[in-house]
Parts: structure tokens; sequence; C-alpha cells
């Protein structure tokens, strides 16, 4: 069973060559049926076939059947670069994962460090009729004492309960300094 939105319908005749949304590459009439699909369980999803009317003509879609996955597990990488900074010098922290797992994460409030700028991107991308989605937060702090910074799940706000987290840790040195970037569990 899926949780179905009320469709969108792409009437019209294109251009050979021009796209317009995927939709009518190369065809001179083309009625295109779009809806989000929300599925409510892993397992095969049928959808269709479909019945519309239009132009005076009744138009039968294929079935399309869909593999619907579990939700892979929560769990974050966090990198940070360059590899050699400063005290009061830049440093930028990645938080890598699923957008359920890394895009509401935070850098909790430390003494070590202020933040400068915050990013979130999401990529999405479908291979071998396999869907999957990535984001990416990136953080960039200041330094402000010498020390070892520590980026685990206890520098992170926002975190999914159960979620796994690969952390990292730097070395701020004093103002001549090199820092040191090791990654561990």
């Amino acid at each position: 069973m899926a949780l179905l939105v009320l469709p969108t319908l792409l009437v019209g005749a294109a251009t050979p060559g021009l796209q317009e949304g995927g939709a009518f590459a190369s065809q001179p009439d083309a009625f295109t049926l779009r809806f989000p699909v929300r599925p409510a369980q892993v397992g095969p999803l049928v959808l269709g076939p479909y019945e519309i009317e239009a132009c005076g003509r009744k138009l039968t879609s294929n079935t399309v059947t869909l593999d619907v996955r579990a939700q892979p597990a929560a769990s974050v990488r966090i990198s940070a670069s360059p590899a050699s900074v400063a005290v009061g010098g830049k440093l930028t922290v990645v938080v890598d994962g699923t957008p359920a797992s890394a895009s509401g994460v935070g850098l909790a409030p430390s003494p070590a460090f202020d933040v400068l700028e915050t990013s979130t991107s999401q990529t999405f991308q479908t291979q071998a009729g396999v869907s999957t989605a990535s984001a990416t937060k990136t953080f960039v702090v200041r330094a402000k004492r010498r020390g070892r910074l520590q980026f685990d799940r206890a520098a992170l706000t926002g975190l999914p309960a159960g979620a796994t987290v690969e952390g990292t840790s730097v070395e701020v040195v004093g103002a001549e300094g090199v820092v040191a970037v090791g990654v561990g569990l």
C-alpha cells in the first residue's frame, strides 16, 4: 500500500530533441503522468496500469514494479581539513551521511572553537534501478586554543537515536605549528 499524491499531467507537443523535465524527449505528442509515492512498507510496490482520457484518446500506462528496501541504518562520517592550522586558523569540518542522519546535525558549543559558517547539501541518484541519497553538512570553524579537537558523537547535536559515528580528531598547536588529523571510531 502506498500513499499517492494528486498526479500532475503534462500534455503537449514538443520540438524533437527538446527535453522539458524529461517528459517530451523527441516525441511529437506526449502525455506524462507524474506523482510522488511514499511506500508504507518494505517489499514489491506495483504501480499501474493507469488509464486516462486525453484529447479524445484513451491511454493506458504500463505497470511498474518497485522493490522498496528498508532505509539504511543512520550513520555519519566526520572529516576535518586542512592538514595544518594554527591557533586562530580556520578548519573545515565535514559530516557525511544519509539525509536522515546528517542533514539535521550541528556542532555542540565548545570553548575550543567558534563556528563561522555552516552549509548543507544533498545528493540523490538512481543507478540500475537503485536510488540512493546522501547529505553533507559543512562547518567552517576557528580554532581558539591549543590541544586536541575531538569531533565525535559528543561533538554533534541533532543525531538520530542509534546513529553510528566515525569521528576524527585534530591537534591544534601554536601559531607556527602543524595540525595532525587522525580518523577513528
